[in-house]
């Protein structure tokens, strides 16, 4: 009679053996020296069912020693390996097993039988290798070796590449016999090839190791990409010296980037670190859309309210004016913490402002920057005293109350909207133990002359009133405003125009403009400086008439930004004027008046 076997082990019969039907009648031979169970009657219950119990446990010990004799005892306590055939045996007894727990008994009838266990102990990682140990971004292909043991032998192993941006779960390949999943068969290989996409960090990637019997193993490994891709774009508006994993929050959050010239747009997108689908970056309040099409600061206000805290990948991808993407695109690791963040930036609708505040340490060197391009560079020399401290940085777009706009008498105009920022230390402070580098953005309205009549101011509290800052520098590349400064305050940008004709010229005079020499003149171009005729040196909102020496009038011009107004050597009616003396008037708002003549040779 042949039992059923535990779950926890695979019998496998062959070959029945010729002492089978020897052993039928050895069986045959006990039962019939134990008599038949017997039924107690009424009249005796005690004795009867008494004399049950005791020939039962007889009959059972009598079984044993009599099979013991018949040789089953050869191999009844055996502990064969696993993976043993044991030949002609009728029973076994064993206890194979990585715990203790794993015993039982198989009986074969005579059938060759094969013992298996069931493998509850996960693969081990001896080694792994990585070749080349340092792996570029250019298009390098890495290989990666694992040595894995298991008793029972591993049957797949995967990398986890999502961290990579790539399949999250890749397929290793075995030592090259395809199928076998032997003990032996320690040795799985993956081929790992590392686009220009890839940034350029170190990875710690995780992988897995199945058995036949299902157990996991897992371990870590570490891969360094060294970034040897040339991107047209690089995310640096988050400090700390453009280090991944800046701790960030806020709901316009400044993603700014430095650009290549002759690209039409940039895209930003993000997806967690860990991997996933990438999703476009959410703008803020005082963005306009995502991809940035504007420029010339490629950036956006990223909202990250609605995100969990975590850590993200940003990417930046620029696009030429034929619509081409970048193939390799910028890249930058952050981590969203809510409650301990080194950069915090939000906008105030309800305010009409924008702050950023930012962490600032007396160990290195940072900058904080503003997609707008308000920026504030911070030396550890000037933090002298204090380990670190909050710096604040609030944009308006009209003048904080408390810093009102200058009055026209005093020769200050705002650049277009205006540029106004209040920069505080959030210990209370007003002072540095050194100098800070800022800056201010302005609107550029293509007026000549603008930009040259530019500085940097601060608002004085004491006096109640705007004071130039010394030894400003206007960066027409960029449309703002440097100063060093050693003291926070409100800073505004304004053009300084005259107050009176002191300084009042007129040039080229003769104006020749056909005589192939810029220097003593060129026709007009609007915007282009040293075009035309230029009058300079006038108190905004001055009045120039122009005339024959006979008294015809012939134009009429006003200075309504800046410090001067050029002439396109035309007349009121748009026709080109003769060459001749002409008389010109300036008269100022304040009534000063002042008279000149000048040549124009064609």
């Amino acid at each position: 009679k042949t039992h059923a076997e535990p779950e926890s082990f695979s019998v496998m019969r062959t070959n029945l053996s010729s002492r089978h039907q020897d052993k039928l009648d050895a069986r045959a031979e006990l039962d019939a020296l134990i008599p038949k169970k017997a039924h107690a009657g009424p009249d005796q219950p005690g004795r009867a069912a008494g004399g049950i119990r005791f020939f039962s446990l007889t009959k059972l010990l009598m079984l044993f020693m009599i099979a013991f004799s018949f040789g089953l005892g050869g191999s009844a306590f055996a502990s064969p390996p696993p993976g043993t055939w044991i030949t002609n045996t009728a029973q076994i007894d064993y206890s194979y097993s990585p715990t203790a727990a794993s015993t039982g008994r198989a009986y074969s009838n005579s059938a060759d039988t094969q013992v298996m266990f069931n493998d509850t102990a996960p693969p081990i990682f001896i080694s792994s290798t990585i070749n080349p140990i340092v792996a570029t971004n250019g298009g390098c292909t890495v290989r990666i070796t694992l040595n894995i043991f298991d008793t029972s032998g591993v049957s797949d192993a995967y990398l986890r590449l999502g961290v990579m941006d790539m399949y999250d779960t890749t397929s290793t390949y075995d030592n090259g016999l395809a199928g076998d999943t032997t003990a032996s068969d320690s040795l799985w290989n993956a081929l790992v090839y590392i686009s220009p996409m890839t940034l350029g960090d170190t990875y710690r990637i995780r992988v897995t190791a199945y058995d036949i019997f299902g157990n996991i193993g897992e371990t870590y490994i570490t891969l360094q990409v060294i970034d040897t891709s040339s991107s047209w774009t690089t995310i640096r508006s988050l400090g700390w010296n453009l280090i991944n994993d800046v701790r960030v929050a806020g709901n316009a959050l400044s993603i700014l980037v430095d650009a290549v010239d002759e690209i039409s747009q940039v895209y930003f997108e993000y997806r967690n670190w860990s991997g996933g689908n990438w999703m476009p970056c959410a703008v803020g309040s005082w963005s306009d859309h995502n991809p940035d099409t504007t420029g010339p600061n490629w950036g956006i206000y990223w909202n990250m309210d609605y995100l969990p805290d975590d850590t993200y990948l940003i990417k930046a991808t620029a696009y030429d004016s034929g619509g081409v993407p970048d193939l390799s695109p910028g890249f930058l690791r952050v981590v969203k913490d809510s409650k301990d963040s080194w950069i915090n930036e939000w906008t105030d609708t309800n305010e009409g402002i924008h702050v950023r505040r930012q962490l600032f340490n007396n160990l290195l060197s940072d900058t904080t920057i503003v997609i707008d391009k308000t920026s504030l560079s911070v030396e550890p020399s000037a933090l002298a005293g204090v380990d670190s401290v909050w710096l604040r940085v609030t944009s308006y777009n009209t003048p904080p109350p408390d810093a009102p706009i200058p009055s026209e008498n005093t020769g200050l105009f705002k650049q277009g909207d205006g540029s106004f920022r209040r920069f505080e230390r959030e210990d209370g402070a007003t002072t540095f133990t050194d100098s800070i580098l800022i800056s201010l953005p302005y609107i550029d309205e293509g007026r000549v002359g603008d930009e040259e009549a530019l500085s940097l101011y601060y608002y004085d509290t004491t006096l109640g009133e705007w004071v130039k800052v010394p030894d400003a520098r206007v960066d027409k590349d960029n449309d703002r405003i440097w100063a060093n400064i050693n003291h926070f305050t409100v800073f505004g940008a304004f053009r300084a125009v005259p107050l009176n004709l002191s300084g009042f010229t007129v040039y080229p005079n003769p104006f020749k403009p056909n005589d192939g020499d810029p220097t003593t003149g060129a026709d007009y171009i609007p915007g282009a400086a040293n075009t035309g005729i230029t009058f300079e040196g006038l108190p905004i909102y001055s009045k120039i008439r122009i005339y024959t020496p006979l008294g015809a009038s012939v134009r009429d011009l006003i200075v309504s930004s800046g410090n001067l107004v050029q002439w396109d050597a035309k007349n009121n009616r748009g026709d080109r004027v003769a060459s001749g003396v002409y008389i010109f008037i300036v008269t100022t708002p304040s009534g000063e008046k002042i008279t000149g003549k000048m040549v124009i040779i064609r």
